[in-house]
């Protein structure tokens, strides 16, 4: 069976709406509740962005390994797809995970690399709304969003020391 080609320029202009949508609620600071734990801070956003699904342009894969910022520290999912399963971070980076489905999930973090991890925190997400999870200490947490049965992994990998050191140094 054949697909028609994507629109360009509707897949764009959701794009681009997204980010002003995101920027907007970041500079305003609307509607943002935090909360601190042994663990982590949280934070949730309200209805930064429409639930309107993800697209191909969105979903960044990544090399496990591969240090990501915050800012490109982003766990989308809507549906069908969660991107990216992976995600590499320094200890006390944050990672959004992100509602773009239009019904209501739960986001579950387990302590370890799998399902029957001790579950450190849980956060369920309205249609297009982010919650922003830190993860302090160094090690592999599992998430999983609720109507999915794969998870996924946040590796937290601790500074390099003496890498730090050399370049300091130079």
């Amino acid at each position: 069976m054949s697909h028609p080609p994507h629109d360009t320029r509707r897949r764009t202009s959701r794009t681009a709406l997204a980010v002003a949508a995101a920027l907007v609620t970041a500079l305003a600071g609307a509607a943002c509740s935090s909360t601190k734990n042994d663990t982590a801070t949280t934070t949730t956003t309200a209805a930064h962005t429409s639930a309107t699904g993800l697209t191909q342009d969105e979903c960044v894969s990544r090399t496990p390994g591969e240090v990501m910022t915050a800012d490109e520290a982003k766990v989308l999912f809507d549906a069908t797809q969660i991107c990216p399963t992976f995600v590499t971070i320094n200890p006390g980076t944050q990672v959004t995970f992100d509602n773009r489905d239009p019904q209501s999930h739960t986001v579950t973090i387990l302590a370890g690399a799998s399902q029957t991890g001790q579950v450190l925190e849980e956060h369920t997400l309205e249609p297009g709304t982010t919650w922003v999870r830190a993860f302090p200490d160094a090690g592999q947490y599992t998430f999983k969003v609720d109507h999915f049965p794969s998870i996924g992994v946040v590796q937290v990998e601790p500074v390099n020391s003496s890498a730090a050191s050399s370049s300091t140094a130079a």
